[in-house]
């Protein structure tokens, strides 16, 4: 038998492998993104006055992490294969089991914004502003790319937790805007 005739035999299974892969890492992406957006809350908690000016940093540290890190599970996302119907399943409902964190979070920075003026004023405020909205950006480039990659009918539905997440972004960017 020829090696030419031996590549297809050896690659096709090898890369059934990686695809299958594909789904699990991005899950495992979005369990670190959960476990990112719990550590935001914890650190927005610790935020009650202006004498807590180091968890705003930790806060905002941890925001600008976040954003990277999105950039780069969409990245791994855009170079995925296509997910069949039990993948597509699999991270959506890992998609959806972190949106509450999400709305948790937010909740919690249009409730800081008193707190953040009496931490710097305009320019703290500012920076979050700022923040969140690469931080919407980010996310909207995660579940566009995610979109992409889904079954028909996981597709036809993602559109509605992405027009939810984007609400909440705004509301909460509205509540900076005027800084």
């Amino acid at each position: 038998m020829r090696i030419h005739t031996l590549i297809p035999l050896l690659v096709a299974p090898a890369l059934g492998h990686l695809w299958q892969r594909d789904g699990g890492s991005i899950i495992d992406s979005i369990s670190s993104i959960s476990t990112e957006l719990s550590a935001m809350s914890a650190a927005l908690d610790k935020i009650q006055g202006p004498d807590d000016a180091q968890a705003a940093v930790d806060f905002q540290n941890q925001a600008t992490q976040l954003q990277t890190d999105l950039q780069t599970v969409t990245d791994s996302v855009k170079n995925s294969a296509a997910f069949d119907d039990e993948q597509s399943s699999a991270v959506a409902y890992s998609v959806v089991g972190i949106t509450d964190v999400t709305y948790a979070v937010l909740g919690k920075v249009a409730a800081k914004r008193d707190v953040f003026d009496k931490l710097g004023g305009s320019a703290i405020t500012g920076l979050v502003h700022d923040e969140l909205q690469g931080l919407q950006n980010s996310t909207m480039g995660f579940g566009a790319a995610l979109t992409g990659k889904f079954v028909k009918t996981v597709q036809d539905v993602a559109p509605l937790l992405l027009s939810s997440l984007e609400f909440h972004f705004y509301e909460t960017i509205q509540v900076y805007a005027s800084s």
